[in-house]
């Protein structure tokens, strides 16, 4: 009889440790599943129901990370490391977040001791790169080279490899690079707007092009990827192409100067000196510095329309600008010359220019001075004539 009521009780016991396995199998099960679903307060009620053993913790600091409350995730998964400190996964969680939130001192102890614990994880290196970039540590780089080391594929921290070459300036090694991790990803939109970078600014401007072009067809047309076919356009006398991206820029930024004077460059190019002309002016309104390239534009298109009275007006805003220029106070003079009927005001600005060029013992200044000179003595003698006439 007393064997019959041990085995009962024995039978009962297991029952009762299946049993609640079961439960605590199935609370597990609809937890993880809430928590895949995205119902994250919910998930979260269940798993508090389960023991505090390491799966559970690590479930419930992964559900307060997705919550966005980093502090208390990190709370949860410090208290896990106590309890079982091999746990990587927890480790390497709990390094993220002190990334995350710039506790960076804490997440290159974390990483450290990760890689230690494996080395050839190119992960961990990544990770404790991107640290030590943060505190403005010279070795990052080293930890980015060493995950690509362990694996040549790894496109993230290529990325990290090909935009620190092109900070550096040697764009071979930012192009190299690039095509690495493309090699892996053709359609990475970040390594294609580092190597059309790189391109842009080694002056290869039909390898720009063919990168940027690819960049617009995917869909990330913006103003940089413009901005750069526009000008690697007009270096490449692509006028039409560069009008077209232009006005895209224009598009966008409609008040920036810098746009409104490469259209004038590109219309001035093509022939088309009114609609030149308007974007110089527009990029003279708008700008806040010099604007002595846009006036220089302004006053040859001005002269060749032999518009006489805007070539002035520009010449003047030029030498206004740029005192040191002199040759622009004797082109005042000359376009007055054959602009303004009043003979003492012709001299005047001839005698303004003789008197800016006295000091300047430049011989190329010589035969304007000569010119400047011969005028103003012709010019009175006119005067001296139509008064004996008078």
């Amino acid at each position: 009889m007393e064997k019959k009521r041990s085995r009962l009780s024995t039978c009962c016991l297991s029952l009762l440790i299946f049993g609640f396995a079961y439960a605590q199998d199935n609370l597990n099960e609809k937890a993880d599943s809430l928590f895949r679903l995205g119902n994250y307060s919910k998930a979260l009620e269940y798993y508090q129901q389960l023991p505090s053993n390491t799966p559970t913790l690590y479930s419930k600091a992964m559900v307060y990370q997705a919550m966005g409350n980093y502090h208390r995730a990190i709370g949860v998964l410090e208290e896990v490391v106590q309890q079982d400190s091999s746990h990587a996964l927890s480790k390497f969680e709990l390094g993220k977040l002190y990334l995350r939130v710039s506790d960076l001192q804490n997440a290159q102890l974390q990483f450290k001791e990760l890689i230690t614990q494996d080395p050839t994880n190119p992960n961990y290196h990544y990770q404790l790169g991107r640290i030590r970039r943060g505190l403005n540590d010279s070795l990052y780089i080293g930890s980015f080279r060493q995950a690509i080391q362990l694996d040549q594929k790894f496109v993230k921290a290529i990325e990290e490899i090909a935009k620190y070459h092109l900070q550096q300036k040697d764009l071979d090694q930012a192009i190299q690079y690039c095509e690495q991790g493309l090699a892996v990803y053709d359609g990475n939109s970040i390594l294609l707007g580092y190597k059309g970078q790189a391109h842009f600014l080694a002056g290869q401007d039909s390898l720009a092009v063919a990168v940027y072009e690819k960049l617009k067809d995917m869909g990330f047309g913006n103003e940089t990827v413009y901005s750069k076919l526009a000008y690697s356009h007009y270096n490449l006398r692509n006028y039409e192409e560069a009008i077209s991206n232009g006005l895209r820029l224009l598009d966008l930024k409609p008040e920036n100067s810098e746009y409104h004077y490469l259209m004038g460059l590109n219309y001035y190019e093509s022939n088309e000196f009114d609609k030149s002309a308007e974007h110089f002016e527009t990029a003279v309104e708008l700008k806040k510095v010099s604007s002595a390239n846009e006036y220089l534009r302004l006053v040859d298109i001005y002269q060749q329309q032999k518009d006489y009275r805007n070539a002035i007006k520009y010449y003047k805003l030029l030498v206004n600008e740029v005192p040191d220029y002199i040759i622009g106070y004797y082109q005042i003079a000359f376009l007055g010359d054959q602009y303004y009927k009043d003979s003492e005001l012709k001299i005047y600005h001839y005698k303004s220019f003789l008197k800016k060029a006295a000091d300047k013992p430049d011989q190329y200044l010589e035969k304007y001075k000569e010119h400047a000179r011969q005028r103003v003595l012709e010019l009175r003698a006119g005067i001296h004539f139509d008064t004996d006439d008078g």
